[in-house]
């Protein structure tokens, strides 16, 4: 456009212009193009047009950790040097002796941690990625860049991508993109959106356009994302069940009452139907008699009539025949008054007859009356009984739903989850039988498969109450001791010498200079820390071999009872200690029992070892508590030489990275998923130099051997038996 721009400004009349000398036919571009694999097949379709796309290309592979560690310098404004190549290691897992040059380092998912740990830098406004923003897993950083890229999607998006790209059994499937597009709420802007975030892309093969998604590394976040969402889609139908059943029975509460007041409004107008027919059959009778009486005296006066004028007739003949008439009139008076009186007479006696009658029907309807009420009242009462048979019924049926909800949990080969569904069965109603009829016997088949539901049980950490955890925690040791060759859990710890340690700050690990804290020593002790434990209580000695018969009457009967326990794997120590209520201490516990907030370098004090304060250089095992010169000022003994003690850590780079210098760590854990286990305190087999308390070892958790035994730690805030 500039070079246009100035042929154009010249003058059309000018020699020797630029426009003269401008060879159009003699200049040659050359052009650099750089593309994702997924977009190779809209290249391929130029081939007819640029042959020689077909011919001056080569492919990127994976990257190793050199060329992986130049990508990601390229913004030091960002992530400091040291921090990239931290970046690398993670992205490639790698152990922190491997020299770069052999990494294996894959650009996708390079790029995508890359863009997740700037995304999470942003968020916390920080100006550079640091070594905290490293935390977690590849797993993890995956599915935040998979959560983020479907955030604003719409369901019906959401769903095609985690149902139509996954195959059943969780691995890559191919669509058809026409089939795609016809799906219900799939759009082809969506399918853009889809591949400019990098989660699905575009493969032409023929006339076919095929989708999938990007890469392997992918179908683990899919899946797991659509388990949740089939999960919450289970849960929320059946509250939808529940809800639907709880509305139907309102709805027949509401109509049976709706029944009461119109059976009872009923009975009440045929009352008053009956009694106002009653009132006129009354007046009516009394007209009839009325009409009686009066056609009565009528006859009379008609009759009295009569005679007085024949008596009239015969006085003009006689006055005797005056006399009889008068005589015969005053007789007819006579009569007439008798008559009149016993007219009178029945109609008392009939108002009194149609008085009694009616005061009977009032006393009869009284008595229909109190039996209505009686009626209602009864009908009442078995309206309530039978809303309060519903309400069970629906609290019940509201119980069994949840637990069909969560049986595939409970069924999962995944510890967390199966001790996440115990946590929320223990909320229910649910008896314990019930809900250990639900989990697989497998569970309970060796100390090696019990143990990974007692470390699940205690990542649940402070978020659930310690009278529920512990709770759990019984009802799997019940079970798993019904095993032959074990026995039931203690009533009570009566006879395990326990001692409370208040928390505290210390230095944990060999102290050295500052710049010497960020890496383990080559011999494996972790370099100065500070660490803040929380209070808790240790066993006082070493389990003894007596103390562990009562749980495995079965174990080294040829050794002496007073002696620690030996031959002990630590998922047998685990088991044991969950057995009593608690747990394996973890190695700031072990270490912050054996220096104390000053940070002796011995559990006794500072002073040389000697004969008379442990256990080492010598050839067996004595009993516990032989060294009362060794023990801590708290009086915990043993806690150098005798027998190595597993820690609840493992050894896993990941504990190395958690311990962290310029840092006050409370309460730390190591991974327990490593391939070994922490051991700590010396044994009778090494010499002086394994006595001190900051020096550690590893073994292989299903290893048992005779230097290694183990102590049991309680938390100070949690119930004991």
């Amino acid at each position: 456009m500039q070079l246009k721009s100035r042929l154009e400004m010249e003058p059309p009349n000018k020699r020797d212009s630029e426009a003269e000398r401008f060879a159009f036919d003699r200049h040659r571009y050359k052009v650099l193009m750089s593309l994702r694999e997924d977009f190779l097949p809209d290249l391929e379709g130029l081939g007819e047009r640029m042959g020689s796309v077909a011919h001056n290309r080569f492919r990127l592979g994976r990257m190793n950790g050199v060329a992986a560690l130049q990508v990601v310098n390229q913004a030091p404004h960002i992530i400091a040097p040291d921090v990239a190549e931290k970046v690398v290691r993670f992205v490639a897992a790698s152990e922190n002796n491997e020299a770069l040059v052999d990494l294996e380092v894959e650009p996708a998912l390079l790029s995508v941690v890359c863009q997740e740990l700037n995304s999470q830098r942003q968020e916390r406004r920080e100006t550079r990625i640091t070594e905290q923003t490293l935390e977690g897993s590849q797993k993890q950083v995956l599915a935040d860049f998979y959560e983020r890229s479907i955030a604003d999607l719409s369901e019906p998006v959401c769903t095609f991508v985690e149902e139509r790209l996954l195959t059943r059994r969780g691995f890559r499937n191919l669509v058809v993109y026409e089939e795609a597009i016809s799906a219900p709420g799939v759009t082809e802007d969506d399918i853009e959106e889809l591949v400019k975030r990098r989660l699905v892309r575009v493969e032409e093969r023929g006339r076919l356009r095929l989708l999938e998604l990007t890469h392997d590394l992918l179908t683990g976040v899919v899946t797991a994302s659509r388990d949740e969402r089939r999960r919450r889609l289970r849960e929320a139908e059946a509250v939808r069940k529940v809800e639907e059943q709880h509305r139907k029975s309102v709805k027949r509460a509401a109509a049976l009452l709706v029944g009461i007041l119109l059976a009872v409004g009923a009975l009440g107008g045929l009352a008053w139907a009956y009694y106002a027919q009653r009132q006129a059959s009354e007046l009516a009778q009394a007209k009839d008699a009325a009409e009686r009486a009066a056609a009565e005296a009528s006859q009379q006066r008609a009759i009295a009539e009569v005679q007085r004028r024949e008596a009239e007739r015969l006085q003009s003949d006689s006055e005797r025949a005056r006399e009889l008439a008068e005589l015969a009139a005053a007789e007819a008076s006579r009569q007439q008054q008798i008559a009149d009186v016993q007219r009178e007479e029945a109609v008392r006696q009939e108002q009194q007859a149609v008085s009694a009658r009616a005061e009977a029907e009032t006393a009869a309807e009284d008595a229909l009356l109190q039996q209505g009420r009686a009626d209602v009242q009864r009908s009442i009462a078995e309206a309530r009984q039978k809303e309060i048979e519903e309400s069970q019924k629906q609290v019940q049926e509201t119980n069994d739903a949840l637990v069909e909800a969560l049986r595939a949990r409970l069924s999962s080969p995944e510890a967390t989850e199966v001790v996440g569904a115990l946590d929320m069965l223990v909320r229910g109603s649910q008896d314990t039988n019930t809900i250990l009829s639900r989990l697989d016997d497998e569970w309970f088949e060796s100390t090696q498969k019990f143990v990974p539901l007692i470390v699940s049980l205690e990542a649940l950490g402070p978020n659930r109450p310690s009278e529920r955890s512990s709770a759990i925690r019984t009802m799997l040791v019940n079970r798993f001791t019904q095993n032959p060759g074990y026995n039931a859990p203690p009533a009570t710890l009566y006879g395990v010498e326990r001692i409370e340690l208040g928390g505290s700050e210390f230095h944990m690990g060999e102290a050295g200079p500052p710049e010497q804290s960020d890496a383990t020593h080559q011999n494996g002790d972790v370099a100065a820390l500070r660490v803040h434990v929380s209070p808790f209580y240790l066993q006082q000695h070493e389990v003894t071999t007596a103390e562990y018969r009562r749980f495995n009457p079965s174990h080294d009967p040829a050794a002496p009872g007073d002696h620690p326990v030996a031959n002990i794997s630590w998922f047998d120590a685990m088991t044991y200690a969950a057995w009593l209520g608690g747990s394996l201490p973890t190695e700031a516990q072990w270490e912050f029992a054996a220096r104390g907030a000053a940070g002796r370098m011995y559990p006794w004090g500072n002073e040389t070892p000697s004969p008379k304060h442990a256990n080492y250089g010598r050839t067996g095992t004595v009993p516990v508590g032989s060294f009362p010169e060794g023990a801590t000022p708290e009086s915990i003994h043993d806690l150098a030489g005798n027998v190595w003690e597993w820690c609840r850590d493992g050894s896993s780079p990941a504990m190395s990275k958690t311990l962290q210098p310029n840092a006050i760590l409370v309460d730390p854990v190591g991974a327990a998923t490593g391939k070994t286990r922490i051991l700590k305190g010396g044994s009778y087999f090494n010499d002086e130099r394994f006595l001190k308390s900051f020096r550690r070892n590893f073994l292989h958790p299903d290893a048992a051997e005779s230097v290694v035994g183990f102590r049991v730690a309680w938390p100070a805030s949690s119930p004991t038996p």
